[in-house]
């Protein structure tokens, strides 16, 4: 179909609007810094990742915590679980602990010891479920009731893998009120009904910066200014509403059209390292687990990985994985894998299909942590584009080039 001239026009001279506009605010940022901070954010000097969040998380949950709020927030959260919490509210003791041992090696990201029940809470901003994890976290907080009330909360924007729970067990848990999924947003809205009642000045900045993180680190919203202000230009007049919309349409096929340039000149440039580009599953409606990945050398059971953790190019990770389901988990290989990567790249976390990933959440070494949302945020698609040593091909290319360089004192190890 043929894009008459009045539409081409209508959509060049939004466009045009849009990024004047959005420089404007660049420009304001800018002008007022000094009075307003407005890129200062407290998190950024503070833990960041999955552990960090559920140590927050927990420090608010707890009624004898330092914020001095007493049950505040925990009550707030007991609400927003809905019917299958409502018993914890009779609750007059609450104690919080992180990184409860459950079931041998594995722990529970917070756990809520009640005196009328268990709430256990997997949090999973990032990170993938593992085998049969919450499956095992159900049945040792049941175990651990002894005869009282459990709960079993999956905090996640993404539901939780078939391979940690089916989706068969999860329902009935669910039909026992045994088990709640609560996203992201749902977070925002707990924190935000609580901290109006908070009296203490630093308890509010310190929740209102976290509501933030959440916001555009796991959910990938835009600022609020930019988003407001945009609205209001695209609301001006018919003839915007209509150019918005048709540009809008084709976002995605812009997108796949990157998507596939970048594939092919990443391909290329890891050819020239002898080093080959496997496993490629990019379009802009992915669905979980997609990504691509680079075979650091012909004989190794592992590659460097990647990969998405949320559908539509959402929460991109990287590491070292095995290549297939065939290649067994030895405790003593991912050790040493681990090992030689944390040396080159800093200490990195494991898992059952990853010996190594970046022990902070984000794409050390590779892209700030506002890479990592490829359905929102522009910057990784105008990466694409750049072909400079900063441009994303050659910042991939660097980085396999070094993590091959740090896997060879583990060569037999990956073969």
């Amino acid at each position: 179909m043929t894009v008459s001239p009045e539409v081409e026009q209508a959509a060049s001279l939004l466009l045009e609007e849009v990024r004047i506009r959005i420089a404007s605010l660049a420009q304001a940022k800018k002008r007022y810094s000094a009075q307003l901070a407005p890129d200062f954010y407290l998190l950024d000097f503070l833990r960041r990742d999955e552990n960090g969040l559920s140590r927050y998380f927990a420090l608010l949950l707890d009624p004898q915590g330092v914020h001095g709020q007493g049950a505040l927030f925990l009550k707030a959260f007991i609400g927003c679980l809905g019917e299958a919490a409502s018993w914890a509210l009779a609750a007059e003791h609450c104690q919080v602990v992180t990184e409860q041992q459950a079931n041998g090696q594995r722990r529970i990201d917070i756990f809520l010891r009640l005196d009328n029940g268990l709430i256990a809470i997997e949090n999973k901003p990032w990170a993938a479920d593992q085998k049969n994890q919450l499956k095992d976290y159900a049945a040792y907080i049941h175990e651990q009731a002894t005869g009282q009330r459990s709960l079993l909360v999956y905090l996640g924007n993404e539901e939780p893998n078939e391979s940690s729970i089916s989706l068969v067990e999860r329902q009935a848990l669910e039909c026992e009120q045994r088990f709640v999924q609560i996203n992201y947003s749902q977070a925002i809205a707990w924190l935000q009904s609580a901290v109006v009642h908070c009296q203490a000045a630093k308890v509010r900045l310190f929740v209102e910066e976290l509501i933030e993180f959440i916001r555009c680190h796991i959910n990938g919203e835009s600022e609020v200014v930019e988003t407001q202000e945009l609205k209001e230009l695209i609301l001006t007049s018919a003839g915007n509403i209509d150019a918005a919309l048709r540009v809008a349409a084709s976002i995605s096929a812009v997108k796949n059209q990157l998507l596939q340039d970048f594939e092919r000149e990443l391909k290329t440039a890891l050819a020239e390292q002898d080093m080959p580009l496997s496993k490629v599953s990019l379009t802009a409606d992915a669905k979980r687990y997609a990504g691509f990945s680079i075979e650091l050398h012909s004989a190794h059971k592992f590659c460097l990985r990647f990969e998405f953790d949320g559908s539509g190019l959402r929460w991109l990770a990287w590491g070292i994985c095995r290549n297939a389901e065939t290649v067994l988990h030895e405790s003593e290989k991912w050790q040493q894998i681990n090992q030689a990567m944390s040396e080159y790249f800093g200490k990195g976390d494991s898992s059952e299909w990853w010996p190594w990933y970046p022990a902070n959440g984000e794409l050390v070494a590779v892209f700030p942590a506002n890479y990592m949302d490829w359905s929102s945020s522009p910057e990784p698609w105008l990466l694409m584009r750049d072909k400079t040593e900063e441009g994303m091909v050659k910042r991939i290319v660097r980085l396999a080039v070094k993590a091959r360089a740090a896997l060879e004192s583990v060569h037999e190890v990956m073969v």
